[in-house]
């Protein structure tokens, strides 16, 4: 066996064991609500193709207004996710929104979760997805939306040079980074880490080696009830870094310069913590907006009516 053959058959025997005593406990109720209530897709899926040939299949949703928005799903998620929330806007005429199966989760790539080739491939494929959204609406402000690390994913883009084309961000519940104030340890439960083989990772990329970088490194723990055979299981390591923010803090202060930023979140969310919020954005983006809503779980801001109204009204002050 060779070097690198030998050293991928010790990180999968030391990944093994560090799940083993991990506990996996998570409240599922938010989660368990989300499969009821946005079950069924109604728009048809498209496909756009990204720079390396992959198929991205996103929906539409399509609205009585000039202005285009663009909604991210959350880590093991579909676009599926956010149909009752793309429709509420859509219908209420604030926006054409546009959901995408992100690379690796949903319509997009075969391996689910292992798709990802390096981590700012996916700022690419949003790049990809705003050229055809700009093509389909000449001309359009676009705001880009994100659930989750979906929300991260978008501090990111918003981050980068694409982010000049952006006209407001949307962030619901959206992860802030591993060490923001904002996670809860595990992210409540919600993730199995393969710590040895994090560690191992992290340690190789250093030096310049990343030819492991398709190993999984996280597994999510969603409940057997919730699943409807859409979902994306784990992530390679390059998923995980193409997935969030990378200088979370640096980031945000950069995406929300120069451009309005609603963020909402539940005073119940299971991964984050509500309260610490305001005062990471007071910091980072002092101009975003915030609002914590009452009695609800991170993935109830999808499906929640009072979530869809606040950012009518935010909308339809752009």
């Amino acid at each position: 066996m060779d070097d690198q053959g030998e050293l991928l058959q010790l990180l999968n025997d030391v990944a093994v064991r560090d799940l083993d005593g991990v506990e996996r406990a998570f409240a599922e109720q938010s989660l368990a609500r989300l499969r009821e209530l946005s079950g069924g897709l109604t728009a048809k899926p498209r496909f756009v193709t990204a720079s390396d040939g992959l198929e991205l299949g996103y929906r539409h949703y399509p609205g009585e207004s000039s202005r285009v928005l663009i909604l991210i799903h959350g880590a093991a998620g579909h676009g599926g996710h956010l149909h009752v929330f793309a429709r509420s806007i859509a219908q209420q005429g604030a926006a054409s929104v546009y959901v995408p199966d992100m690379r690796g989760h949903g319509l997009s790539g075969r391996r689910r979760g292992h798709a990802v080739a390096y981590p700012e491939q996916m700022v690419e494929d949003v790049a990809v997805l705003l050229g055809e959204v700009a093509r389909d609406h000449p001309g359009a402000p676009i705001v880009l939306g994100g659930h989750s690390a979906g929300g991260g994913l978008v501090i990111r883009c918003c981050a980068a040079a694409l982010g000049e084309r952006v006209s407001g961000m949307l962030l619901l519940a959206p992860f802030l980074g591993h060490t923001a104030p904002t996670t809860r340890p595990r992210i409540g439960g919600w993730v199995a880490v393969y710590r040895t083989r994090m560690s191992a990772l992290i340690a190789l990329n250093a030096r310049g080696i990343t030819g492991l970088n398709d190993l999984p490194v996280v597994e999510f723990n969603q409940p057997a009830a919730t699943l409807d055979g859409r979902e994306t299981l784990s992530w390679s390591y390059n998923t995980l870094l193409a997935f969030g923010p990378g200088n979370a803090a640096a980031e945000l202060e950069r995406a929300g310069a120069n451009r309005p930023m609603l963020v909402m979140v539940g005073t119940d969310d299971e991964c984050f913590v509500a309260d610490a919020y305001p005062a990471v954005m007071a910091g980072a983006a002092p101009a975003s907006e915030v609002r914590l809503l009452p009695g609800l779980g991170h993935w109830d801001l999808l499906t929640d009516s009072a979530a869809a109204d606040i950012a009518l009204d935010w909308l339809g002050r752009l």
